[in-house]
């Protein structure tokens, strides 16, 4: 059933479901222009399942950077999950480029690779330590190398024997970036960092608003 139409169809066994849309707003795109069209800056992430039963862990992308929140939000904790924000269905990640991510910028020969931050939010949403990542149209094979660092089985199909030569080389550059990234804090340590602040917020909050009504009885 398709909630946005209304049609109706008996679906084949091998079927598949679509679940959400994220539009990835990447700055820059190939083609960047082209005549008749505005510029090229999106790609859409399609989210399909083929059954009811899946994995959408959002409270692992929760953002818990308070420096990424509203201004207001001090005044009113109580708006906010105390795990963090949870993102919108627009990304922003911008394409890597040669250079961009230092050591890494020696194995990304390539147009357009996946921006390993955009990659890491995609595995934490939908997949846990041990499961298995297939990326069929792999590339530079920075779905396998973010994959792996995060102790996902990967498994990824590549016709460029280029890509597939430079392949252990990107492996090693993206482990080592992300061992480094590690080691400033977990997620579950942010998020619970964020909790203990939320909380204290709210328990100020309560005990304002208990003297404003106070005052005016």
């Amino acid at each position: 059933h398709c909630r946005n139409c209304d049609l109706e169809k008996t679906p084949a066994d091998e079927s598949w479901i679509l679940q959400d849309v994220i539009i990835w707003d990447k700055q820059r795109a190939l083609p960047y222009s082209e005549a008749g069209k505005f510029r090229n800056t999106f790609e859409y992430i399609l989210c399909f399942s083929n059954t009811d039963s899946f994995k959408f862990n959002l409270d692992n992308i929760r953002i818990a950077d308070p420096s990424e929140f509203q201004q207001w939000w001090v005044d009113y904790p109580e708006r906010y999950h105390p795990l963090g924000k949870l993102p919108a269905n627009v990304w922003q990640f911008t394409t890597p480029s040669q250079g961009a991510f230092g050591e890494l910028s020696t194995s990304l020969d390539h147009p357009a690779p996946f921006p390993p931050d955009m990659v890491e939010r995609l595995l934490n949403l939908t997949t846990e330590p041990g499961d298995t990542v297939l990326d069929p149209f792999s590339g530079s094979g920075m779905v396998l190398a973010q994959a792996e660092a995060m102790d996902r089985n990967a498994i990824g199909f590549e016709l460029n024997s280029d890509y597939i030569e430079s392949y252990q080389t990107l492996k090693e550059a993206v482990e080592t970036r992300w061992n480094d990234k590690e080691s400033v804090k977990s997620i579950g340590e942010r998020q619970q960092h964020l909790a203990r602040i939320n909380g204290g917020l709210r328990q100020i909050k309560q005990a304002r608003e208990l003297l404003r009504h106070a005052a005016k009885e």
